[in-house]
């Protein structure tokens, strides 16, 4: 851990300096040590409440460990500090996507792709799409390979711009969510974007 030794240095002169503290947390994260990484982060936070990157390693962490509350929590104040972090907007798209709140990533892939039209999260957005057009189905019914367009499947895996598949190939993108399908229950109501603005 000698990445954390330097920056130790670094902090011992200057206590308050946030950009080492969270630097120090990225070493830790680095080396697994997820619960240090957490409080580095933290800590940032407290000496910053304004640090967006130090919002957005912590929120990719909670993403990590499949602790989706925490990352949409961070995520959001990541986008409110920031509204064009292309980073902190996907994060946040795919924690909706993950757990069935297929509105509200939809919504925040659309945000991310006003800014950033040819970014491949329009691929995620497609799945997130073709995921809620199925979510009334039984898991064993469906052939989730057979759903998606082969060019689309080979298009996404080389990172294509979405626009070249959709005039070389032919591809037509999915039309919006149905709404007589509802998003998947959950227990306690997650934030949104909407939320804050």
């Amino acid at each position: 851990l000698e990445a954390v030794a330097a920056y130790e240095k670094a902090i011992k002169l200057d206590p308050k300096y946030k950009e080492a503290i969270c630097s120090k947390g990225q070493a830790y994260r680095d080396f697994g040590m997820a619960a240090e990484a957490t409080k580095q982060f933290t800590k940032s936070i407290e000496i910053d409440p304004n640090y967006a990157n130090a919002y957005h390693l912590r929120s990719f962490l909670h993403f990590s460990q499949g602790r989706h509350s925490g990352c949409i929590k961070d995520s959001i104040r990541v986008v409110e500090l920031e509204p064009k972090h292309k980073d902190g907007l996907y994060l946040l798209a795919l924690s909706y996507h993950d757990i069935g709140q297929c509105r509200k990533a939809i919504e925040t892939y659309d945000k991310l792709l006003k800014y950033y039209p040819e970014d491949p999260a329009w691929y995620n957005r497609e799945c997130c799409l073709i995921l809620h057009s199925h979510l009334e189905s039984s898991t064993a019914d469906i052939n989730w390979d057979q759903l998606h367009d082969p060019y689309f499947k080979e298009a996404w895996c080389k990172r294509t711009p979405p626009s070249s598949i959709i005039k070389s190939k032919g591809y037509k993108p999915h039309s919006g969510l149905n709404p007589q399908i509802p998003d998947v229950p959950i227990g306690k109501q997650q934030p949104s974007l909407s939320d804050a603005e």
